[in-house]
């Protein structure tokens, strides 16, 4: 069983108003690639309102945008549906009725499976994609990424000795995480064994404990407290990037373990 499933946000800018008759023939054709999608394999969901489109659904104050979403069980399904099945055709036509981009309209990003994304999540991964281009956060066709790794076991050998006195950020999360982007955690290592302690606006107190294995992956176990001192559990496995001027950027895989039970994936540089 997969825990993770692709989203997709797409936007398109309308040539008229939607219901003149420059827009009739999409509008007419609507409804039958809803259906294609809603029975098409490894479709999951897709953003729609009591009729059953998502057309009237607003992304931004433009009332000409368009706004699509979806989610499905891997990067090969919604491929397979937007070009390779019925929908390929309307696809190709779409200069008809919409107007070409001038930037990133469309993007992917892996979310926990289950996970509904809203309007406002799809909006903040396109921007993102429109400012430092494709990456683990929101990706294209053309420049993709695998889903996160299932968090392994940590490894065994003598641990690198790069953590401590380290100072890192947030620079992404998923929705479903407490830590937002900007939050610091500051790093202390002692041989195999990694620690931290920290708070934010939304966790009164947190700390967290590790082990580094050979490659210097992170195995985590924290503990947090929410504004109303509700205790949340978590495990995180982190992975490290070198970056240049030796700064480090971590790529976390971590799953609550109490609550939900619901996973995620978070970003973090170190500070300059």
């Amino acid at each position: 069983m997969t825990h993770w499933q692709l989203a997709q946000i797409n936007l398109a800018r309308a040539i008229a108003p939607a219901h003149s008759p420059a827009m009739a023939e999409f509008h007419e054709q609507v409804p039958a690639i809803n259906a294609l999608a809603d029975e098409s394999p490894g479709f999951i969901w897709r953003l729609q309102d009591a009729t059953g489109d998502a057309t009237s659904i607003r992304a931004s104050e433009d009332p000409y945008v368009l706004v699509n979403m979806s989610t499905w069980a891997s990067l090969e399904a919604l491929k397979s549906f937007v070009y390779r099945s019925g929908h390929a055709g309307v696809f190709g036509e779409r200069h008809w009725w919409f107007e070409k981009p001038t930037q990133a309209h469309q993007a992917l990003w892996w979310v926990p499976a289950g996970h509904i994304p809203t309007v406002e999540e799809g909006m903040a991964r396109l921007e993102r994609l429109r400012g430092p281009g494709p990456n683990r956060f929101a990706f294209t066709f053309a420049h993709g990424f695998a889903a996160p790794e299932e968090p392994p076991p940590p490894g065994t050998g003598p641990a690198p000795q790069i953590y401590d006195g380290r100072r890192l950020q947030v620079i992404s999360n998923t929705p479903n995480g407490d830590m937002r982007p900007g939050q610091i955690f500051e790093y202390r290592q002692d041989g195999a064994r990694v620690w931290s302690v920290y708070h934010s606006d939304a966790v009164r107190f947190g700390s967290l404990v590790a082990s580094v294995d050979a490659e210097g992956k992170l195995d985590i176990r924290y503990l947090q407290l929410g504004p109303t001192g509700t205790p949340r559990t978590g495990r995180c496995v982190t992975t490290p990037q070198q970056l240049a001027g030796e700064k480090l950027r971590l790529h976390e895989v971590w799953q609550w373990t109490n609550g939900d039970g619901s996973r995620g994936e978070s970003v973090l540089e170190e500070l300059a």
